[in-house]
């Protein structure tokens, strides 16, 4: 990975950037991937991702060659892996990419999404003297999220950070309200991009063809509170009853796929559905083929959201 080029007689290190995320499942290492090689492709840098060894998008060889530092993070909450265990020996589990830092520190570190063993690797990188610019997706935890030390961790890295990136103005404005941007920080706001998932070498997806069959609705993705279910299933139920699948004309079918964490939610679903309604409940984690493979399913992906935020689900 390591790129030298001849300066004066002497070899010198080749300016890189670093980019790194430190969860294993989701959209963080998703993000972390596609800016990499992004990155790399059409900007011409010298680009070093860094990735759990146990992240999802691991299992592909192709994905693992990409990773110049795979490190050793937790499994979970408890355990002898789990988070409690093995946080107070984080820097020994991050010692490549912390080794890395120190060696030959990166021109500049961008942190993809915020993980909570970020202020190791950013203390590091501030002994090093990088700046370090931070993409924040979300200015406070979404309704119905459940631990807020990821906010902790989030705004000790911003405070810390050279540059702000957000992917809406929602985020950048409440960022800003909650006087988190300072006068030293560099602010852009750049939307969400579209993610290819070129790794996963999908077949072209099929056009479904609703003629002569209910259309398909779909919401999806890792359902708390903001995601608006109970807004959905409220405007379902206003429908005039011919509007449903059966009850003549060719009507509808919702399907909530992803992990449901709103118990309203799921308690309103499982009603509608005991009612006649046509509700199709697929509660639990998505692997991204997974998900990718209910939107082809579907005609119309439903984003009710009731907080302006920018869900990986539409790009």
């Amino acid at each position: 990975m390591r790129r030298k080029a001849r300066e004066g007689g002497s070899v010198a290190e080749r300016p890189w950037v670093l980019v790194w995320q430190l969860g294993r499942f989701g959209a963080g290492p998703r993000l972390a991937l596609e800016l990499a090689a992004a990155l790399g492709k059409h900007g011409g840098l010298d680009v070093r991702l860094a990735l759990p060894r146990g992240a999802e998008l691991m299992r592909a060889p192709g994905n693992r060659a990409t990773v110049a530092y795979a490190v050793e993070t937790y499994d979970g909450l408890g355990g002898r892996d789990g988070l409690l265990m093995r946080t107070p020996r984080a820097r020994a589990h991050l010692a490549p990419l912390l080794g890395a830092v120190r060696k030959a520190p990166p021109a500049v570190a961008i942190a993809a999404m915020p993980g909570l063993w970020d202020p190791f690797v950013v203390r590091a990188l501030g002994q090093a003297g990088v700046p370090i610019i931070a993409i924040i997706h979300d200015a406070a935890n979404h309704p119905g999220d459940r631990f807020e030390i990821i906010q902790w961790v989030e705004r000790h890295t911003i405070a810390r950070s050279a540059a702000i990136v957000t992917l809406s103005a929602h985020v950048a404005g409440r960022l800003a309200s909650r006087g988190l941007i300072r006068a030293h920080h560099h602010l852009a706001t750049i939307l969400h991009p579209a993610l290819t998932f070129s790794d996963l070498a999908l077949p072209p997806p099929t056009p479904p063809a609703p003629q002569g069959r209910p259309l398909r609705l779909l919401i999806a993705g890792r359902l708390t509170r903001y995601k608006g279910v109970p807004l959905l299933l409220q405007a379902l139920e206003g429908l005039p009853s011919h509007g449903r699948s059966g009850s003549g004309g060719c009507g509808w079918q919702l399907r909530i796929a992803g992990r449901l964490r709103d118990d309203r939610a799921r308690r309103a679903a499982q009603a509608m559905r005991a009612g006649g309604a046509p509700v199709d409940l697929r509660n639990g984690w998505l692997s991204e083929r997974d998900l990718l493979r209910h939107i082809d399913w579907a005609d119309v992906v439903v984003c009710p959201y009731i907080e302006a935020s920018q869900s990986g689900i539409i790009p």
